[in-house]
């Protein structure tokens, strides 16, 4: 049909109050109204028909969600009831915990919403990055174990397999469980809390310090004492085996060292059971140092008689044994005594402090008072202690002591002189003996010094003589084209003397100058009359070679230390 003439009807449109389903119209109710059931675009009022109604955010004419404005006429976005792309649920709100959470993830640990009873969320399931995979903050005692943990059982009860530092329960862990006495989160022994996590102490199970045992109890009388020295029961004969009574009120008179020789040397800490019975009988035992520095050995006896109830480290009173103790040599000289530990309060028990320098041996010559009364039981106690390099007291084993430790300074931090030499030896004879008369020695020969070789300036050489008979023999050249004067001194390295210090009557020795033939051509056997060692000077030209020959005055004594100081001069 067409319209278009005067008093033609109009075509259809919508809001002409007449359905035209040619025209696309579902309704048509005359007016251009929307959501009054037929809307202005001639559809019905319904999300969807492009026409945004009252209740409508938005239409964008079809069912499609995610393009903007979803199907329920909403915008597209989390919270408006559709579940578009990218999201895991949408349940129309912004609450958190309920199925659905804000950022319309499903409610959970690791979708990015603090939700629950968790305490972070980072939206992510890796651990150690601050917020743990169990939506905990990253640390010890969450129930993730991160790194720096051994173990994380999420509590903070000890002893329950993981400790409250995530360390695997036991001992060294830092924790101290049920059974420990304490816990330094080390393995280390001595150093206030042991291996086994007890403290440092004798009887705790761990040898430490000065202990020489430690069997973890402080029960004497089963090999190990209450004080941690090793328990040892004396052999017997010790002395010359044949003791009896009438010996001197100190010195005894069974000393011998044939059996203490065949029982062995102790060589550590010790603590050695024995008695003194039959009345009469006495007790020798060796020791010796076999480390490379001298020691101090302090000697004591204890009663350790049951019957007198006391034992090592308890006063021995007054009236219940009284013993004696001597240190001496192999040739029985007495070197220290004795009788009482102290006067007030009287302790009739023994102590004695001996150094030994490496390889020196002594014997302990254990008597009663007057050698006339048996003693049940006592223990003899030995321990061990380094000589103390720095306390500016020149001490056995020690060349100098400038009271530091320090290098560089003349004495070194061992307390060695620095800038000296030790002698070579043989440089004597090469067998050398006792029986030289007076300061003139017995052993006196060229061949090994020569080998050795020739002093040509300033020295100070460190010797000893030892054993008794011994002899240095050293060459002395002058590589110039003048003659010099050396001068020679000999020098006492015994505790509290040194280079410098006078020598008093600590040693004596005796020097003479010889040329190759043994000619004596300058001897000196005391440096002035209060100082037994040696001094002397002598001219030395050019190219030629003589040797200083050094002997202790008599040849029957050794000299453990001396330096022999050498200095070599413009002659005048």
């Amino acid at each position: 049909m067409v319209w278009g003439g005067c008093g033609d009807e109009e075509p259809p449109r919508c809001g002409d109050g007449e359905v035209d389903i040619a025209q696309g119209e579902s309704c048509d109710d005359g007016n251009g109204v929307d959501g009054d059931g037929c809307d202005s675009n001639c559809t019905a009022s319904a999300c969807g028909n492009g026409v945004v109604a009252a209740d409508e955010i938005c239409d964008d004419g079809n069912d499609v969600d995610g393009d903007g404005c979803d199907s329920n006429c909403t915008p597209s976005a989390c919270g408006n009831g559709v579940m578009t792309m990218n999201e895991g649920c949408d349940d129309g709100n912004d609450v958190d915990g309920d199925g659905c959470d804000s950022n319309c993830m499903t409610t959970g640990c690791g979708n990015g919403v603090v939700a629950g009873t968790e305490t972070c969320d980072d939206g992510n399931e890796l651990s150690g990055d601050g917020c743990d995979n169990n939506c905990t903050a990253t640390a010890c005692g969450n129930g993730v174990m991160t790194e720096g943990e051994a173990c994380d059982d999420g509590n903070d009860v000890d002893g329950d397999g993981c400790d409250t530092n995530c360390t695997v329960s036991g001992c060294g862990n830092g924790v101290v469980g049920l059974d420990e006495q304490c816990d330094d989160s080390n393995l280390v022994d001595g150093d206030g809390c042991d291996s086994n996590c007890t403290y440092t102490s004798c009887g705790n199970g761990i040898q430490t310090g000065n202990e020489a045992c430690d069997d973890g109890n402080t029960v004497s009388s089963d090999g190990c004492s209450a004080s941690c020295r090793t328990e040892i029961v004396e052999i017997e004969p010790n002395e010359d085996g044949t003791p009896q009574p009438g010996g001197h009120e100190f010195e005894g008179n069974d000393f011998a060292i044939a059996n203490a020789d065949a029982n062995g040397a102790y060589t550590e800490v010790v603590g050695i059971y024995a008695s003194l019975d039959p009345a009469g009988d006495e007790d020798v035992f060796k020791f010796t140092n076999p480390g490379p520095d001298a020691q101090y050995i302090t000697f004591e006896t204890w009663n350790v008689d049951p019957a007198a109830m006391l034992g090592v480290g308890v006063p021995c009173g007054s009236n219940t044994i009284d013993t004696i103790i001597n240190i001496r040599d192999a040739a029985g000289t007495l070197l220290a005594q004795n009788d009482d530990r102290s006067s007030s309060p009287h302790e009739r028990c023994s102590v004695v402090t001996y150094g030994l320098l490496p390889g020196q041996t002594v014997y302990v010559h254990v008597t009663e008072w007057e050698d006339s009364d048996a003693i049940t039981r006592y223990a003899l106690v030995a321990t061990w202690a380094d000589v103390p390099c720095g306390n500016g007291a020149l001490e056995i084993g020690e060349q100098c002591d400038d009271g530091n430790t320090d290098d560089g300074d003349g004495c070194s931090a061992t307390c060695k002189l620095e800038g000296s030499i030790f002698e070579t030896e043989p440089n004597e004879d090469g067998s050398p003996s006792t029986g030289g008369t007076g300061i003139d020695g017995n052993d006196f020969a060229t061949a090994n010094a020569d080998i050795i070789g020739a002093i040509t300036g300033d020295t100070l050489i460190v010797g000893s003589i030892n054993p008794a008979g011994d002899e240095d023999v050293f060459a002395f050249t002058n590589p110039g084209t003048a003659t010099v004067m050396v001068q020679l001194d000999t020098w006492s390295l015994s505790p509290g003397r040194g280079v410098g210090s006078t020598c008093s009557t600590v040693i004596d020795t005796g020097l003479h100058v010889r040329d190759a033939d043994a000619t004596s051509l300058a001897s000196s056997d005391n440096r002035t009359a209060a100082d037994r060692c040696a001094s002397l000077s002598f001219p030395l030209a050019p190219g030629e070679t003589r040797y200083a020959h050094v002997t202790e005055n008599g040849d029957d004594a050794p000299i453990a230390s001396y330096a022999l100081e050498v200095t070599y001069s413009p002659s005048e």
